[in-house]
């Protein structure tokens, strides 16, 4: 998917993938641990899901990352 940039049929959506993140941050938060790598991790898929690839796969966090190094990844 990444390769081709084509990240449909989704696996699992961004959005399905932004929901259960949320669930697991509200979960550790109210256990009072942290979550590095979410958190480091959600701005890419949050930036996903504003770029239009909320209904598709988490895999097209890749368009963000391609975007961001100047290799396109535009809608």
């Amino acid at each position: 998917m990444m390769a081709k940039g084509v990240y449909t049929p989704p696996t699992a959506t961004m959005h399905v993938l932004q929901k259960d993140s949320a669930i697991i941050a509200a979960f550790a938060d109210a256990l009072g641990v942290d979550t590095p790598l979410l958190d480091t991790a959600a701005p890419f898929y949050d930036e996903a899901e504003a770029m239009g690839y909320a209904e598709e796969d988490v895999g097209a966090v890749h368009a963000v990352l391609a975007r961001r190094a100047g290799l396109g990844g535009e809608r």
